[in-house]
């Protein structure tokens, strides 16, 4: 043990002594940890010395190869691990069915199975019969609350999970208003300064469910189109907005389509006035930009003015509110079609523009008790629902629509002790 002292610039005549230094197991300083007592003023040295050891112990942990360790929270983490992976003497889907998943819930798990969708399948096998302790850390009276959060597969047509993912993402998307607004702003009013437009892009049936990559193909047509459009309308990538999703229709139909939402200058008809058979500027350019695809002699594009934003919105986004089947080998077919392909895409202003502002203020409301606003933890594993309702915890996703209607209504009620 040694006793070091540091001088300070040479804007300063004192000197100070720092605590005694300690060297802990594995050679590190325990001195660099501690600051020195009193007013230290400008303790450069000292500085020094803590960017040094933060350099040295990044190279220990390169050279002990530490980066490459499972992180906290991976997928490896017996934390986020599925009963069955728990337990290697049952395999799947046994321990999802004593949890109490649904024959038709099973029977859907299993055929995206068979196609191959093996972490998708596990999922929907489990969607809503587990759950995870969630306890809030408050030591106030009353407070303490015990919680669990039901697993949620998150799948896109999952009967469950499709209403809560359409609410996500109209919660999310519904942040390009501002943008839409300096775009449009007199709508829903017909102006020359600007239009928000509901768009439907179609393709011809190819009579079967297109793979992923003719899906990847689509999107890419889309994007073909609004190029086409900057160069006819003279508008730069920023002059307009454009968000919308890819879909399928009810029953077995196999006609890719996409749902739109438009914001900027007016677009061209998609057919002349009184014209029967003759296509407008906005089909054709649809044809061109489907030419050399599996989707070629596509032309077929409606726009419609839409009477908000947030209308126009729920529009691009209400595939995910439908309930298009239950049919296990249908929902099967259409995970696989849409397998690796993101579910909603922006171009022009609105690329890349939801506030990040909006997310952390989620974030945090996510993070917090619904009844006494104190963090939320994750404490172990999942469990069965049952076993988490026996031990009197409360479903957290009730708790927080009640806390709402308690807001909306003015009821304050006590909490649970």
């Amino acid at each position: 043990m040694s006793t070091t002292t540091i001088r300070p610039s040479s804007s300063g005549s004192q000197s100070f002594t720092c605590l005694p230094r300690l060297t802990v197991a594995g050679g590190v300083d325990a001195g660099d940890y501690a600051a020195p007592p009193g007013d230290c003023g400008d303790c450069s040295d000292s500085l020094g010395d803590w960017d040094s050891h933060k350099r040295q112990e990044r190279r220990e942990h390169q050279a002990a190869h530490a980066h490459r360790k499972a992180r906290i929270g991976g997928k490896g983490n017996s934390k986020f691990t599925f009963p069955d992976q728990l337990d290697p003497g049952e395999s799947w889907p046994g321990p999802a069915r004593k949890a109490g998943a649904s024959e038709e819930q099973l029977a859907t798990a299993l055929a995206m199975r068979a196609r191959g969708l093996d972490a998708k399948a596990r999922r929907r096998g489990y969607c809503g019969i587990i759950g995870a302790r969630v306890d809030c850390v408050s030591f106030g009276p009353g407070h303490g609350h015990k919680f669990f959060r039901r697993y949620d597969c998150k799948n896109r047509y999952c009967p469950e999970c499709g209403p809560k993912v359409y609410r996500e993402l109209f919660a999310k998307y519904v942040g390009l208003r501002d943008v839409a607004k300096k775009l449009a702003p007199t709508c829903p009013h017909k102006a020359a300064s600007g239009v928000v437009a509901k768009l439907d892009f179609t393709t011809k049936n190819l009579n079967r469910m297109p793979t992923r990559d003719e899906v990847r193909a689509f999107n890419q047509c889309v994007k073909r189109l609004c190029r086409r459009l900057e160069r006819e309308l003279g508008i730069s990538r920023k002059g307009y907005g454009l968000i919308w999703c890819d879909e399928f229709g009810g029953k077995a139909n196999t006609n890719l389509h996409a749902h739109a939402l438009y914001a900027g200058p007016r677009l061209p008809r998609p057919k002349p006035r009184g014209a029967k058979s003759q296509l407008g500027k906005l089909a054709q350019w649809w044809r061109d930009a489907c030419a050399g695809t599996v989707f070629a002699g596509s032309f077929i594009i409606s726009v419609k003015p839409a009477q908000s934003f947030e209308a126009g919105l729920a529009h691009a986004l209400k595939y995910a509110g439908k309930f298009l089947s239950r049919d296990p080998e249908r929902l099967a077919d259409l995970e696989l079609s849409f397998h690796g392909v993101r579910r909603v895409h922006t171009l022009g202003a609105f690329y890349n523009a939801v506030p990040r502002s909006q997310a952390s203020a989620k974030a945090e409301a996510d993070s917090a008790c619904p009844l006494c606003g104190a963090l939320l933890v994750r404490v172990g594993g999942w469990c069965s629902v049952s076993i988490l309702k026996a031990e009197l915890r409360i479903d957290l996703a009730e708790a927080r629509r009640q806390a709402a209607r308690n807001t909306v209504f003015g009821e304050r009620k006590a909490a649970p002790s």
